[in-house]
């Protein structure tokens, strides 16, 4: 659950990154973008429960990771 919220963000960021790119810089369609784009991070910023979200989630891959690397080092050292 907490990655899928997560993911989702970050997939309709990516999605609305491609459709600025498709746009001409200063038209239009390229502005309203940007300014989706905006609104959409001040809101994810602002929203309690997806920050809180986000927080356990970088807590929890920092986590993993040096525990990967406790156990690269460990599996290192006994190969010996």
């Amino acid at each position: 659950m907490l990655h899928a919220k997560i993911e989702t963000v970050a997939s309709r960021f990516a999605s609305l990154q491609n459709q600025l790119r498709r746009e001409t810089p200063g038209s239009f369609a390229h502005k309203q973008i940007q300014d989706t784009i905006v609104r959409e991070y001040h809101e994810n910023k602002t929203d309690r429960k997806f920050e809180d979200c986000r927080r356990r989630f970088e807590y929890l891959h920092n986590k993993l990771s040096h525990i990967k690397k406790l156990v690269f080092i460990y599996d290192s050292n006994n190969l010996k």
